[in-house]
């Protein structure tokens, strides 16, 4: 490979000049065993002390490249870990620091710069590697690159591009090229670089793996999207095909603020171009838009002409004639027209519109063509009628009137604050529109993401829209008004104008802002004195932007790493991680800024003395259990650990530790009520929408996507509760929505069979106040079904219900009923009676229970099946014990055998 002279030995001789800072270094015993001259030699490779351990500091080391005249030296960064202290220099003639020539700075490199390759120009190139200082130097990524230093890069020496056009390798790699989750490397001879890929991922560039799995069809993407790994096995991005964008590929693709691809066109996103016309751009109309509301679109370039002519017996009313006889004359008098314009205006058809008859027998129409051109056209028809005679109708050859006003535009559109916009701000979208001189004619619709709102859906926020008188330059404003704006808001905004039944429209991009949501691993844990705590931060959100920042505290005060013992890095893309070495328990919180604030995230470190720990402390074993991998935890302590990948990102599930007897401990089940899987969240992402008035879909469609989930997806402990939780937000909403009684029966049917499939599965619900939950629904949603009916009967498989409605006599009522209709006068305002049988709810309640009695304690067990009467009014106010309300329950009588297990 020619020569290399490595060594300390060359150092000392021929790259170290001797400086001030240099005695420094020695009395601090600088590691200098290291670094390199490489002359004659095609291609090397060269690496840190060690590699990709850790390398002694501080450490200074320098490697010189040459090149012959002609060449160039290419660097390849393959396996580079550093954030700092490693720079380049190339020379045009280099003995040391003191004798050299053509001195020129390439910079610092640092794997934060996603550098790929370096190309130096001049003969010689200088490779300085100085660290003094440990401190966060090192490159940290979840999940394989937490543990490398330093750096394995490459060079090849190759032909000036001024004799050769291949200068860079086409397939260089690196730590980014490879997505985070390979390594790269280059082949023995140099001839091929690639991506090895660490165990689970796959691809050219490791792109693909358990998340992103075209060969197993995972995708998390959604409109045919395909996802890959981005930076990590922690982050996947989408790439959309060309009709959606989004970061799920999630909306329709708009171009904001773009026209047609036409100059000065207001055809806007939603219309393309005839290939043979000019005047009938066709529209791609919105989702809830049919063609016919919108038929055309049509130039910025051209006005709107009015034209009346008058036939020649002004004594034929043409307003009253009748239907047939009507459109006789108004078909014939278009051709008539027609004929007249379409040698000069060539396609005309779809422009031409008779507008009303007038008394006196005057006919007003009207076409587009472009401005300036009205002395042509008023010649043009003075011409064709100057006999008298327009087509077969006799016309008055002195009346012709013409007027010209701008035709339909939306100018701009435009928000009222800078994106990204925070949460809950107010937000108004300007949409500025040229058109006729009668606002009553201009109908303007708002769109979010390719979807018309529906501004009575939302009825938690106020959003309006109006329609501005014209301003002082013609153009009239319609505006959208958000006063809270929520992060769901984000997306594309679309104004649609529609004029003389021409429709045009612009688009806005919106961004908005949420503070962001810590994730802190571990969450707990418990370990003996002396063992080291590795504990990660960050915020999924930011893996992208990069922008926010990280602080600890250890015990309530700010962490400051230089005096504490920790030691502190930043994470790739985005977070931060704590080194700690346990002697006491202790509390590690870690802060998250943005510009909404700042979040924060406690780590709970249990530390356990290791003399007698075992007896003092039993400990419940380390163990994977439903898809988690539960941490030795301390009895009466809890594990908490990130739901499993199934799962939404934030969620956490706990687990607790539990004292079986005087020396034993065990496992209690774990509490998965806040773990949300992916489609459980699409699914309340979408009601979320429903709820602002976005989207095409309705609360029936998504409570039956709801209940589809629900039967299909197994259930694990307590996870019930958050479908619980989820329906105690549906139910106001049904309540207060102005919605058709039948629409309303359906979507409560529907919500009351996702409640009859919870109880299916024992330990869906463990706490005693979901289950009081659960119980008010399935009344309340009963109540819906009930609303304007006097006799209901509800079956599910796990309850029967049973709903009858009296007015205000004294009623004895047996249940079950056999209720014949009667007449009251007010169904809404009567009082319903509820009775509820239960199947198995007892199965979801304790086996004993407790009741003190004045200073004793009875034990209870429930033997029967549970019912419930209850009285509501109006239709859901629950009226109590202050009603003469007297319930009796005769019970039939068996004798119970409990068996122990």
């Amino acid at each position: 490979y020619g020569q290399i002279i490595a060594g300390n030995t060359a150092y000392q001789q021929g790259l170290n000049g001797k400086t001030s800072e240099d005695k420094v270094l020695i009395n601090q015993a600088v590691f200098r065993d290291c670094g390199a001259i490489f002359r004659d030699i095609e291609y090397g490779v060269i690496t840190s002390p060690n590699f990709p351990k850790p390398f002694p500091i501080p450490i200074r080391c320098q490697w010189l490249i040459e090149a012959k005249p002609g060449n160039v030296i290419v660097i390849y960064f393959t396996q580079f870990y550093l954030r700092d202290g490693f720079k380049a220099t190339e020379y045009a003639f280099f003995v040391d620091q003191t004798l050299n020539v053509g001195r020129k700075e390439l910079g610092s490199i640092s794997f934060d710069e996603e550098t790929t390759h370096l190309i130096s120009n001049q003969p010689m190139l200088l490779l300085e590697f100085e660290i003094y200082d440990s401190f966060n130097v090192h490159m940290r990524s979840m999940d394989f690159f937490l543990d490398v230093y330093g750096f394995n890069i490459t060079f090849e020496i190759v032909p000036n591009a001024a004799n050769s056009k291949v200068v860079r390798r086409s397939d260089a790699c690196s730590v980014y090229k490879c997505s985070f989750t390979g390594n790269c490397y280059a082949t023995q001879n140099f001839d091929q670089y690639y991506c090895s890929c660490f165990p689970g991922f796959f691809g050219t560039e490791c792109e693909f793996g358990p998340k992103c799995n075209p060969l197993h069809t995972i995708n998390d993407c959604l409109n045919q999207g395909f996802c890959r790994y981005f930076r990590g096995s922690t982050v996947t991005t989408c790439k959309c095909n060309g009709m959606y964008e989004g970061e799920k590929c999630e909306r329709p693709k708009l171009d904001v603020q773009q026209d047609c691809g036409v100059k000065q066109s207001s055809c806007a996103e939603s219309c393309y171009k005839s290939d043979h016309s000019t005047l009938s751009e066709k529209c791609n109309c919105p989702k809830g838009v049919s063609t016919e509301s919108i038929p055309d679109c049509i130039s910025n370039a051209k006005m709107r002409y009015i034209v009346s002519i008058k036939v020649y017996d002004s004594n034929v009313d043409l307003k009253h004639l009748d239907k047939s006889r009507y459109l006789e004359i108004k078909n014939g008098l278009e051709l008539a027209i027609l004929s007249v314009l379409k040698p000069y205006l060539h396609s005309m058809s779809s422009n031409l519109k008779i507008l009303e008859f007038k008394p006196g027998a005057v006919i007003t129409f009207h076409f587009f063509h472009f401005d300036g051109e009205e002395e042509t056209i008023k010649r043009l028809f003075q011409e064709a009628i100057k006999h008298g005679r327009l087509g077969r109708f006799a016309v008055d050859k002195s009346f012709i009137e013409l007027e010209k006003e701008p035709v339909l535009n939306v100018v701009s559109i435009e928000i009222s604050e800078e994106s990204p916009i925070p949460e809950n701000k107010q937000l108004s979208i300007a949409c500025l529109i040229q058109g006729s001189s009668s606002a009553e004619v201009i109908i303007v619709s708002w769109f979010k993401d390719g979807s018309l709102i529906d501004f009575n859906r939302s009825v938690e926020r106020s959003i309006t829209r109006s329609l501005l008188s014209k301003n002082e330059n013609g153009f009239y404003t319609a505006m959208l008004n958000i006063a809270k704006v929520n992060f769901l808001d984000s997306g594309i905004f679309t104004c649609l104008a529609n004029d003389w039944s021409f429709a045009v429209n612009k688009s806005v991009a919106v961004e908005i802002s949420r503070a962001p949501k810590p994730l802190i691993i571990p969450i707990a844990k418990t370990v003996y004195e002396g063992e080291s705590v590795i504990i990660m931060c960050y915020a999924p959100e930011d893996s992208k932007r990069r922008k926010f920042g990280y602080n600890w505290l250890k015990n309530g005060e700010l962490l400051n790493p230089v005096q504490e013992n920790e030691i502190v890095e930043d994470l790739y893309p985005t977070g931060s991680r704590i080194i700690h070495k346990a002697w006491k328990t202790v509390t590690f919180t870690c802060l998250i800024s943005s510009s909404l604030g700042t979040v924060s995230k406690d780590s709970v470190i249990t530390v356990l003395p290791r003399r007698n720990a075992s007896i003092l402390f039993p400990l419940c074993a380390s163990e994977k259990y439903e898809d988690v991998e539960w941490s030795a935890t301390a009895v009466n302590a809890e594990d908490v650990q990130l739901c499993p990948e199934a799962y939404e990102a934030e969620g956490e599930v706990k687990r607790k530790c539990l004292l079986k007897d005087s020396t034993k401990v065990k496992w209690d089940e774990p509490d998965f009520s806040q773990c949300i899987t992916h489609q459980f969240a699409d699914i309340k992402r979408k009601f979320a929408m429903f709820r602002l008035g976005y989207g095409s879909f309705s609360a029936t469609s998504i409570l039956v996507e709801l209940k589809q989930y629900v039967n299909s997806h197994r259930l694990k402990h307590c996870e019930g509760e958050s479908i619980i939780h989820f329906l105690r937000i549906v139910l106001p909403y049904l309540q207060s929505v102005q919605t058709s009684a039948s629409e309303l029966s359906l979507a409560a049917g529907y919500a009351l069979d996702v409640l009859s499939s919870l109880l299916d599965t024992k330990g869906s619900i463990s706490k005693h106040s979901v289950l009081s939950s659960l119980h008010q629904l399935i009344i309340q949603f009963s109540l819906l079904c009930a609303r304007n009916e006097l006799f209901v009967q509800l079956k599910r498989d796990n309850f029967f219900v049973e709903i009858v409605k009296i007015d205000a006599e004294d009623k004895l009522l047996k249940f079950p009923l056999k209720y014949s209709h009667s007449s009251i006068e007010n169904i809404y305002y009567s009082t319903s009676i509820v009775a509820v049988f239960y199947k198995n709810l007892a199965l979801f309640m304790p086996k004993h229970f407790l009741i003190r009695r004045d200073v004793s304690d009875v034990e209870y067990q429930i033997h029967s099946r549970l019912l419930t009467v209850a009285l509501y009014y109006n239709p859901n106010h629950f009226i109590g014990n202050q009603t003469g309300l007297k319930i009796t329950a005769h019970l039939k009588h068996h004798n119970v055998t409990e068996v122990s297990h």
